[in-house]
């Protein structure tokens, strides 16, 4: 009865993503798997509503942006 309907899911991990990097810990390991795992979750809900998925280079980017210039 109180289930999220598509949209509303998708808003939510929309910001997730978006606030990830605000989030970041020193634990490079567990934030790259965090980030991963939301934009697989943000794909899939792309996928059940039949649009196109984040593209991959999306993701780098947000990871590669908040850990720093030593990687």
């Amino acid at each position: 009865m109180y289930k999220q309907s598509s949209i509303q899911r998708l808003d939510s991990l929309d910001n997730e993503f978006l606030e990830a990097p605000t989030r970041f810990t020193n634990e490079h390991s567990c934030y790259v798997a965090r980030v991963e795992k939301l934009i697989s979750d943000v794909n899939a809900e792309l996928r059940r509503r039949g649009s196109h998925a984040i593209p991959i280079e999306l993701e780098h980017g947000q990871i590669l942006a908040t850990v720093g210039p030593e990687y």
